[in-house]
């Protein structure tokens, strides 16, 4: 129940939020507070992704399971000023993959619909579809739900991304695992168009090879979209790029060249929001044998990068970062810390384009392993909204807002 939530959501802020800024002896640093919610979700709710449209509408989604074990895709949706409406079920299905990095989600678009995507598994051996559908109607009804990839042969699908385009339509980025010759196999980077009568329209893909399981993240600039992501060169370094669209093509160049190499995925992608023609990517790294959440800015939509912040080093940076701008034009990171061998906390960290951290946060505690999965974040209006998984018995998905005053 939403109340389980709300008694564990007054726990974590007694006892978890701590803030790294003396204000009173800094009075000049901005004031950024963070407030725990009432989450809508109940108890079960697990792996939860925040979106929210240019007029505040916002989408909180999750996972969760009933008597009969069957999963389900739930979510609820909040108008700017409005309280968060009565849980909905994207889809019910016992073929469902629930995966703690490959999250579904429900996203709300710049033209009113909600876009769902979910992934299915098929009858070939570790091969899953993506699924999209959309609603009219802050998804009272959905329609059915299409397949945007070919199925030349079986594969694996997903790690998706969804942006509003300035047309009104919805583009969809995605991992493809069956898009490559049987011969010759690479996960590449697709992207197709979702419009409005729940058609797709394939647009090419972004980047040929690319890091088989990390996430993918996009934002729109003044300048067009772009879209972040962990790259796989031939001699398996895989650092973080950025793709920007020029008509028709995309431009791919590395946010930074940290060099990591590793033969295989690390299941730790790079988030990106943008704002004008400022752009900001955070992610992951342990390039040298050391692990790292970084940051780095952009004052020309994605074109270049200046040098990358270290937020945390050591044993203690497990990644899994998102990133948003605060109302005031910093950027608010939020990142897994390791705590024990066991727990981790829910980091957030404030940060101008000067690289000064101006205010830290721990927002919650949750598992450093896979029940966690990741932290997801959202920006409506004046605020950041901050969401997790508490994984005690049961998982409770946890809801903050962040402000800048």
């Amino acid at each position: 129940m939403p109340n389980a939530s709300l008694r564990l959501a007054g726990i974590a802020l007694a006892a978890t939020v701590l803030t790294a800024c003396d204000r009173t002896s800094s009075p000049r640093l901005p004031a950024t507070g963070i407030t725990m919610l009432s989450a809508p979700s109940g108890d079960g709710a697990r792996f939860p992704f925040l979106a929210a449209d240019s007029a505040g509408r916002v989408a909180l989604s999750w996972v969760e399971r009933g008597p009969d074990s069957v999963p389900a895709v739930r979510f609820s949706v909040r108008r700017r000023g409005g309280a968060w409406r009565r849980p909905e079920t994207l889809v019910r299905d016992s073929a469902l993959l629930v995966n703690w990095a490959d999250f579904a989600s429900v996203v709300p678009i710049d033209d009113g619909r909600l876009v769902g995507q979910w992934l299915r598994r098929g009858t070939a051996p570790h091969a899953y579809d993506l699924h999209l559908a959309q609603s009219v109607n802050d998804g009272d009804i959905w329609s059915a739900s299409v397949v945007p990839h070919g199925r030349v042969r079986p594969g694996e699908h997903g790690f998706v991304s969804v942006l509003s385009t300035p047309d009104g339509g919805a583009s969809i980025q995605f991992l493809d695992g069956s898009h490559a010759p049987a011969d010759a196999p690479a996960m590449v980077l697709n992207q197709v168009v979702f419009d409005s009568a729940a058609r797709v329209r394939p647009t090419g893909v972004i980047d040929a090879r690319v890091c088989d399981c990390c996430q993918t993240d996009a934002a729109m600039t003044a300048r067009g979209p772009v879209v972040v992501y962990r790259d796989r060169s031939n001699d398996e370094v895989r650092d973080i790029w950025i793709a920007r669209q020029n008509g028709d093509a995309w431009i791919t160049n590395p946010v930074h060249a940290d060099g990591w190499h590793i033969n295989g995925c690390p299941v730790n992608g790079p988030a990106v929001a943008a704002e004008g023609e400022r752009v900001v990517v955070a992610w992951f790294t342990s390039a040298g044998d050391t692990a790292r959440v970084r940051m780095a800015f952009s004052s020309d939509a994605g074109a270049t990068f200046g040098s990358p912040l270290d937020l945390v080093t050591g044993p203690a940076a497990l990644g899994r970062v998102d990133v948003a701008w605060l109302a005031d034009g910093r950027a608010l990171v939020a990142w897994l810390e390791r705590a024990t061998r066991t727990d981790a906390h829910v980091q957030l960290a404030a940060v101008g384009a000067d690289h000064a951290i101006t205010w830290r946060a721990t927002a919650g505690r949750t598992d450093a392993g896979r029940l966690s999965g990741f932290p997801r974040m959202t920006r409506a209006g004046d605020e950041v909204l901050v969401s997790w998984t508490a994984t005690g018995t049961p998982t409770l998905v946890m809801l903050a807002a962040v402000t800048a005053r």
